[in-house]
């Protein structure tokens, strides 16, 4: 039996949590933990065209329709890989194959994402939780080019090797069945990530989450977080059936050709 572990950290994936219901209401200026981490809202950046709404309920039913087509076939098709992958994972390493995280998705609502674990049971992600706190804030500079941790020995070796084709992303398709993310949108955020953001920043929680989107096509941990968010908001203001059709063509070469994804 393959078993889920506890909640791991990743490059964009720090301690489980839970989302809040609505965008945040304290004034800018953000308040410190004893961590040493933000806990409020500490970007009081420019706005970033008119805040996305939700779509008509006609578009609702295209998107979700194809959602179920896409991540039924693509489910089916990676399988294989699926099992494959996390027999590697249960071999390499003590822990569970899969691990289940607390993520904030459409509109502040919280779900249960399920992804292929990728790290070390146990591992410390102070520095990590330190560094996405800065990326948000403004103050996090980048390494090696990418904004993200590039040399974190928290990974296994499986574990990068899933990471650098984004395997270990395949089992939100499961989420994308529940209803709980799409197949395009932006990334989910953990609710101490979601607990930095201003009012223009919050707008990106507009729509479904994703397993890729503008983002993730554009540049990836090549770009800083206020570009991350002005695609977001982006993507949701000027989304149409062709813009998802789009961006899913694109995502092969952005996984298979980009250096960031490990």
């Amino acid at each position: 039996m393959i078993a889920i572990g506890k909640a791991e950290t990743s490059p964009v994936d720090r301690a489980e949590g839970m989302g809040r219901a609505s965008g945040p209401s304290a004034s800018p200026g953000a308040g410190v933990g004893q961590s040493g981490v933000p806990t409020a809202p500490c970007r009081a950046g420019a706005t970033v065209g008119a805040r996305p709404g939700d779509l008509p309920i006609m578009w609702r039913l295209v998107k979700r329709a194809v959602d179920l087509t896409v991540a039924t076939l693509a489910l089916l098709a990676t399988l294989p890989i699926l099992i494959l992958a996390a027999a590697a994972v249960m071999a390499e390493s003590r822990g569970g194959a899969f691990f289940v995280q607390t993520r904030v998705g459409q509109s502040g609502r919280p779900f249960r994402l399920l992804k292929l674990r990728t790290m070390r049971v146990g591992n410390d992600d102070q520095e990590h939780r330190t560094y996405v706190a800065a990326l948000i804030c403004g103050e996090g500079e980048p390494q090696d080019g990418l904004y993200k941790i590039v040399d974190d020995d928290r990974r296994t070796t499986v574990g990068r090797l899933l990471r650098s084709f984004s395997i270990d992303e395949l089992p939100q398709l499961w989420n994308v069945l529940r209803g709980e993310m799409s197949v395009v949108g932006p990334r989910p955020p953990l609710s101490e990530e979601a607990a930095l953001y201003d009012d223009v920043a919050w707008g990106r929680m507009a729509a479904k989450p994703g397993l890729t989107g503008l983002w993730q096509v554009s540049g990836r941990s090549r770009l800083s977080f206020e570009e991350m968010v002005e695609l977001d908001l982006r993507y949701w203001r000027e989304w149409s059936p062709l813009l998802d059709v789009k961006i899913l063509l694109r995502t092969p070469k952005a996984v298979l050709w980009s250096r960031d994804t490990a």
